[in-house]
């Protein structure tokens, strides 16, 4: 498929315009107008990948968490999905990028109804289940981009560290360890949701404010250290090993 093969859409240039300065813009029409068309034709232009949430997996996957659905996966081709449960997270990277294969690491339990519901699907032969235990469980090397996605709230201080001392050790370089959570105050007590999901945590873990996350990075050898926002209430704060 080429753009060469549609019918001309006047309003391509105005999208390509309006796409440059605006993260989100809305194409509306009436049904069987070529909106589908269109929007999958942006994609052969270039720096865009098209996803539908027509799909179902990739549909749970951003209701899960649109974090993980919407991470920069430019050059991950090997991800380490920590504490990944079904999958989900793991699904919608696979689908948004082709060729990426992914790796989930959970408790047998989960692992093997996990990777009982995965056979004959089309991913089936690009995400490898691994059951274990993330805090003594070998996560290998080489990976990508290594993913906690709701997971670093349900540990302590010392075992979330030590979770991202090992994702750090097991990335190649110029990897990600990438941190999908609740967002909250550094002082844990004007964030409302974040302190109410903290008070719901205390007993084992916590919502952890940025600056401890930071910290965390930092003493695993870890650089470019960004926060992304996801609205009011959730973030994505991710890490990045040195080339050398």
């Amino acid at each position: 498929m080429s753009t060469s093969e549609f019918y001309p859409r006047l309003v391509r240039a105005r999208l390509h315009e309006a796409l440059a300065d605006s993260p989100v813009v809305l194409l509306h029409g009436p049904r069987q107008c070529g909106k589908t068309t269109l929007a999958r034709s942006l994609e052969l232009d270039g720096g865009r990948q098209y996803v539908t949430l027509d799909d179902a997996a990739t549909l749970t996957a951003v209701q899960a968490d649109p974090g993980g659905f919407v991470l920069d996966l430019e050059g991950v081709d090997c991800v380490l999905d920590v504490g990944g449960g079904w999958g989900h997270f793991s699904k919608a990277l696979c689908k948004k990028r082709p060729g990426l294969q992914a790796t989930v690491l959970d408790i047998p339990e989960v692992v093997k109804l996990a990777a009982a519901d995965l056979v004959g699907t089309e991913l089936g032969d690009r995400i490898e289940f691994v059951p274990g235990d993330y805090l003594a469980t070998d996560y290998g090397s080489g990976f990508d981009l290594v993913l906690y996605a709701n997971v670093l709230h349900q540990e302590t201080a010392d075992r979330a560290a030590e979770m991202v001392r090992r994702g750090a050790e097991a990335l190649a370089p110029d990897g990600r360890v990438v941190v999908v959570d609740f967002a909250i105050d550094d002082a844990q007590r004007e964030h409302l949701l974040g302190a109410l999901f903290a008070v719901n945590m205390r007993s084992f873990g916590d919502t952890w404010p940025e600056p401890v996350i930071r910290g965390w990075m930092e003493a695993a050898g870890l650089a470019e250290i960004e926060r992304t926002d996801l609205g009011p209430d959730r973030w994505i704060i991710s890490g990045r090993k040195p080339k050398v």
